[in-house]
């Protein structure tokens, strides 16, 4: 059932991008913030649709954790690479201050490398 969900939404929030990247000719103001709105929206609700399908995924016991080490400082290098460019778009900076990855430099922990970036 996830992709009746998913599907539809990700093809609104993908036609709400074309139109955001203007590959159609530029927006006006007032339809640029729409289209914002309509997109931070979107991404919103299909966060919501997947926390309660991996919700129902867990209370079934279907849902399993990949238990592996996990580095912090890589971890953070991955989340910087991802959202970064996402981050730019909107005027806002990604770094790790040298301090917090002197501070995270321990042994690797354990926890399912995507869940820990995800959130």
């Amino acid at each position: 059932m996830s992709h009746e969900f998913r599907t539809p939404l990700n093809s609104i929030i993908g036609f709400g991008e074309v139109l955001q990247d203007g590959l159609y000719g530029p927006l006006t103001s007032k339809q640029a913030e729409y289209v914002r709105r309509g997109l931070r929206c979107s991404r919103h609700l299909l966060q919501l649709i997947n926390d309660i399908l991996d919700l129902s995924k867990v209370e079934s016991g279907k849902m399993s954790l990949e238990i592996s080490p996990v580095t912090v400082n890589e971890t953070i290098d991955d989340v910087i690479l991802l959202q970064k460019e996402a981050a730019a778009k909107h005027g806002i900076g990604l770094s790790a201050e040298p301090e917090q990855r002197r501070a995270s430099r321990s042994k690797p922990t354990s926890g399912n490398s995507n869940r820990f970036s995800s959130t």
